[in-house]
């Protein structure tokens, strides 16, 4: 990865990894204290609220996702090219929340030029960071690399290629389930929650009912997320080792395994 480092000092592709994993890493410590639990010495007994973990688990895989998303690719133009590709989403974003809150927006023609100059001086083929959303997806169907990054939906199911396909739900179905419960989206619930009636509620228009959190659900879609954090990170350290030579793969076991 220091050839990729020494080709955009400015935009290293190890700081977006570091990002990405930081960010994964954070929200599934945040998890852990939105569960809360007590040892009773022959068991444990614990507790969440109804809501708010899955959205934790979605920012998860999507980092995770992106750093694999940069990391992958064997040839070290088409991870510059990502990297780069990112970082000028990035400066869009940035401009678009300035035009919202009524700050200074950065220069944003200066900022792409930059990228742009980047890219050719590290020899990234067919650069193009002005490509327009239309003309990158004419490009992506003619089989050539994206000078813009993917939408969230496609990065979840490229990023599948890189995984164990004995481990059941897809990254894909991990990120709807997470991202269906972070906005609220009622044919989530009877996925992620128990339902119990409360006696005596019913009426013809429907009941009242009790939620409460599927454990059992809540730590497949978590094992998802370290299973994605794992592969993001074996191939970091693939690409740091000194020799160039690719380690020995080591697969830790699942969450759901125990």
């Amino acid at each position: 990865m220091w050839q990729d480092d020494q080709k955009v000092p400015h935009y290293p592709v190890s700081d977006f990894a570091a990002q990405q994993f930081a960010t994964t890493i954070g929200c599934i410590e945040a998890l852990a204290t939105w569960v809360g639990y007590e040892d009773h010495g022959d068991h444990l007994s614990l507790s969440t609220q109804p809501f708010g973990g899955y959205a934790l688990l979605r920012s998860a895989i999507e980092s995770a996702a992106w750093a694999m998303w940069v990391l992958y690719p064997e040839n070290y133009k088409l991870r510059i090219r990502r990297r780069l590709a990112l970082q000028a989403d990035e400066w869009r974003s940035a401009e678009k929340f300035a035009k919202s809150t009524g700050r200074k927006s950065p220069d944003i023609q200066s900022k792409l030029d930059r990228i742009q100059r980047f890219g050719d001086e590290a020899g990234v083929p067919e650069w193009d960071v002005f490509i327009s959303i239309k003309a990158d997806a004419a490009r992506a169907k003619a089989g050539k690399p994206q000078n813009r990054p993917p939408k969230i939906t496609e990065l979840l199911q490229y990023v599948e290629r890189h995984r164990r396909t004995d481990r059941g739900l897809s990254f894909y179905a991990t990120w709807q389930l997470a991202s269906g419960s972070a906005h609220g989206k009622f044919w989530v619930n009877p996925i992620i929650q128990d339902l119990v009636v409360e006696e005596g509620s019913e009426t013809r228009y429907g009941a009242t009912a009790r939620a409460t959190t599927k454990y059992g659900m809540l730590l497949l879609v978590l094992d998802r997320c370290v299973e994605a954090l794992q592969l993001a990170l074996a191939r970091f350290i693939e690409l740091g080792s000194h020799n160039g030579q690719k380690p020995t793969p080591v697969h830790a076991p699942s969450l759901t395994d125990h």
